[in-house]
């Protein structure tokens, strides 16, 4: 077991691995094709950027000699606009020449021989002042100017925009105007080491490498699918097979979904942190290490949550939302729905017609109070209004007091015995109507019941005799034969009673097994062992057991085996038992010298065996009655059996899943055994 989850830790790190590896590969390959770089070189992508850095050095410094010389800043202003040549830091790597007309106005920095790129700008930078222009100034302040102030102003203006600074231990806000200066040519000529600290040396670093991003993103994918094929089949298996979550697995999924979602949010700022602190200081091994073991940890915390949630999934039975906090309340909200539902029914229920109609006189009687005190008031149409409602009142109270009386007789009749009293719903009507066809159904099925009660009164009178009469028949034979024996009679006629004896010792084994199996069946005490049978194998077996009384009984079995297996599902022995109960029959009461036909059939879910037989004597009972017990087809009872066969065989089939069906035409005696097909 301890190998095992050492094995699935490792597997979730490297997976975790593999995502990092794919994600570098596709940012890697993103960057490379977003660069160009896999159809031009990179010193076109080092020349644009020299560019880019000499025109915005241009830009700044022709911006910087006209506020020097055109605004009127103060120098805090001015600095926090602008930054001063010494103050920059790459100030050895660059010289700027300010032209105009011609003529060298300014210059900045030293270059050495190692020049990388140089390029000439004509330049017309805008420059700010804080002064309003006269033509703004209102007109008791005309004469007030700055000692500061240029000699002169522009007539107008571009934009104008605060900006607030810390001066002299405050806040100051200034104003500002922005105008244009004068055209000026700016040289600025680089060095090949400014390019350090810029974002193309990134580029240029790994372009050698520009391929093998294409290999590192195939090979991640390949082994994440490995991994997290891995991950999901390996989830809650435990060493022997079984499926358990354990450990934190066993976490509910919204809590471990929280906890990770709030440790994955918190490594997600920090890796926004350090990705300002690699834009800002430039990559090295120290910040990138860091920012893979961030990366790291959001792939491990990601995995691990992937790995909770296929392991809680396979337990089935909705194990992983049912094991949830949200799960849990959901469904304790439903049970508390469906138990104020059930409650409100059942409240419902016991508002019996009684008190649904006394509430409905009771809501017209208060609006007839209510119609008589507008009457007071108002009259008129209110007292119109007042008489139709006591009117209603009063029809609805005299109908209610009918429809209870008549329902109170119908009951009162029924409770004396009637049972075949029924209450008239011609003038009933609503819940009157509803209560008066329950209780005329009540009364059939106590009509139906008492029947049912009499007949098996009668039924148990009836077992009781037949018991004693098939008991006493062989009972008297032996003790009468074995009074014989013991007078010392000849060779043989001890030999002739030792036959009967034998015979009716047998006849009566055979009735007292009949009633246990009976008393088997019908309590559901006999073992079953259902497998798949060939039907016309088992309908074979029994005609040949049967081959010789079919013989004596002059009777000739016609059956005809099917060309494919009929395959059924079944219990062999007690198929057996139903045959044979069913042939013994046949050979009891069919007609000597006609046949007894066997049929197989089967449909898409049945399999339907019927044997068919003329009887020897016409039927005197139904084929209800004789599926009942201790009933033969002589009603004299003057053949040998118990008449238990086939209630014996109904109870037999029944514990097979199956049927047993009889039907009588005249002097044809057919049953039917329905058995569910096999595939």
């Amino acid at each position: 077991m301890k190998h095992s989850l050492a094995l699935k830790f490792l597997v979730i790190l490297l997976t975790a691995l593999s995502v990092i590896a794919t994600l570098a590969g596709g940012v890697g390959i993103i960057a490379m094709e977003n660069a160009n770089l896999y159809v031009d070189d990179v010193s076109k992508l080092q020349d644009l950027e020299y560019e880019s850095i000499a025109e915005t050095i241009a830009q700044d410094y022709a911006a910087l000699y006209a506020v020097e010389n055109y605004g009127n800043l103060p120098y805090l202003l001015e600095r926090s606009l602008y930054s001063r040549p010494q103050e920059r830091s790459d100030a050895d790597f660059w010289a700027v020449a300010l032209l105009e007309n011609g003529e060298t106005v300014s210059s900045f920095g030293s270059v050495s021989s190692d020049i990388a790129f140089a390029k000439t700008f004509t330049i017309q930078p805008l420059y700010p002042i804080v002064d309003i222009p006269e033509e703004e100034l209102p007109d008791d302040e005309q004469e007030t100017t700055d000692p500061t102030e240029p000699d002169s102003f522009p007539t107008d203006y571009l934009y104008r925009e605060t900006e607030t600074i810390w001066e002299n231990g405050r806040l100051a806000s200034h104003t500002l105007y922005y105008y244009e200066a004068p055209e000026y040519t700016v040289t600025v000529a680089l060095q090949p080491n400014v390019l350090i600290n810029s974002k193309l040396q990134i580029l240029t670093d790994l372009f050698p490498y520009r391929y093998t991003f294409i290999g590192i993103l195939a090979v991640g994918l390949v082994l994440f699918a490995a991994g997290l094929s891995f991950l999901c089949w390996s989830a809650g298996r435990t060493a022997d097979g079984t499926i358990a979550p354990g450990a934190l697995n066993r976490l509910p999924l919204d809590v471990y979904a929280v906890l990770v979602g709030i440790s994955i949010a918190g490594l997600v700022l920090l890796q926004n942190r350090l990705t300002v602190w690699i834009t800002n200081a430039g990559p090295h091994l120290g910040n990138l290490s860091l920012m893979g073991s961030v990366l790291m940890a959001i792939c491990v915390l990601a995995l691990a949550l992937i790995f909770a949630f296929a392991a809680q999934i396979k337990v089935g039975d909705g194990f992983w939302w049912k094991h949830t906090l949200t799960g849990r309340l959901l469904i304790l909200l439903g049970r508390f729905l469906r138990f104020v539902a059930l409650g409100c029914t059942r409240v419902a229920g016991l508002m019996n017609v009684i008190w649904k109609w006394l509430a409905t006189a009771a809501l017209l009687a208060a609006s007839a109070v209510g119609l008589f005190l507008l009457s007071q008031s108002f009259g008129g149409i209110f007292i119109v209004l007042l008489i139709m409602d006591l009117l209603l009142c009063a029809g609805i109270l005299l109908y209610s007091g009918y429809a209870i009386g008549s329902l109170i007789r119908g009951v009162e009749q029924m409770c004396s015995g009637d049972l075949q009293c029924k209450i008239s719903t011609k003038y009933l009507h609503g819940s009157f109507q509803t209560l008066a066809q329950h209780l005329n159904a009540l009364s059939e099925t106590a009509m139906i019941a008492a029947e049912n009660q009499m007949r098996s009164e009668r039924m148990k009178s009836e077992l009781i005799t037949n018991i004693s009469h098939d008991i006493k028949t062989p009972l008297t034979s032996i003790i009468n034969f074995v009074d014989l024996l013991q007078k010392s009679p000849s060779e043989q006629d001890q030999e002739e009673y030792l036959q009967v004896l034998s015979r009716q010792s047998a006849r009566m084994k055979k009735l007292i097994e009949d009633l246990m199996e009976l008393s088997k069946a019908n309590s559901g005490n006999i073992t079953t062992h259902i497998t798949r049978l060939d039907a016309a194998e088992s309908v074979n077996q029994a005609l040949g057991e049967f081959s010789d009384k079919f013989a004596a009984a002059q009777l000739e079995p016609v059956f005809q085996i099917p060309q494919t297996p009929i395959l059924m599902l079944a219990d062999g022995r007690l198929v057996w038992r139903v045959l044979s109960n069913l042939m013994s029959n046949a050979v009891k009461y069919a007609l000597p010298g006609t046949r007894l036909y066997i049929e197989l059939a089967e449909t898409d879910s049945q399999v339907q065996l019927s044997l068919k037989n003329i009887s020897r004597e016409p039927p005197q009972v139904n084929a209800d009655e004789l599926l009942e017990r201790f009933v033969r087809g002589d009603v004299s009872r003057n053949s040998e059996g118990s008449g238990l066969g086939l209630n014996i065989a109904k109870s037999l089939m029944e514990l097979q899943n199956g049927q047993l069906q009889l039907t009588l035409d005249g002097d044809l005696f057919k049953v039917t055994l329905i058995f569910p097909k096999a595939s």
